[in-house]
């Protein structure tokens, strides 16, 4: 029983650094996005204080800005993908948390169950022990 409790913990451990792993992919994600939003503000800014723009400066500055938000769309989209990826990691170490807890428990019920079985022995055996001890000694006396 002890061996399947300790299975059980290495499991959740796994399942713990599965999740820590994929909220620091979530992280990442998350800072691409904020690195993408802020290089488009950026961009814009400077396009709004451009004095000079020729035709081809527009059509090349919309193409750009076009697979800006494209990249921007897309992070977006890794970014609600990774946080689904968590809920359900987070409901494997929760299932795996309980699991592990509930073992716990019946391991410690079961241990406390035969250490009381055994303090029960013990405790016949002294009295066994007593009563021969006293038959033994009346004996004598007679």
């Amino acid at each position: 029983m002890l061996t399947i409790v300790k299975l059980s913990k290495v499991d959740l451990e796994s399942a713990e650094n599965d999740l820590k792993s994929i909220n620091g992919q979530l992280q990442l994600n998350q800072s691409q996005l904020e690195s993408l939003v802020s290089y488009q503000n950026e961009y814009l800014d400077k396009l709004r204080n451009s004095t000079t723009t020729t035709l081809q400066e527009i059509n090349s500055t919309q193409a750009f800005l076009k697979k800006l938000n494209q990249a921007i769309e897309h992070q977006k989209s890794e970014i609600a993908n990774v946080e689904e990826i968590i809920e359900k990691a987070k409901e494997f170490w929760i299932e795996k948390r309980v699991r592990t807890k509930s073992l716990e428990g019946l391991y410690k019920k079961i241990e406390h169950n035969q250490q009381v079985k055994l303090d029960r022995e013990e405790q016949k055996m002294m009295d066994d022990l007593v009563v021969n001890n006293f038959i033994l000694n009346k004996k004598r006396n007679n």
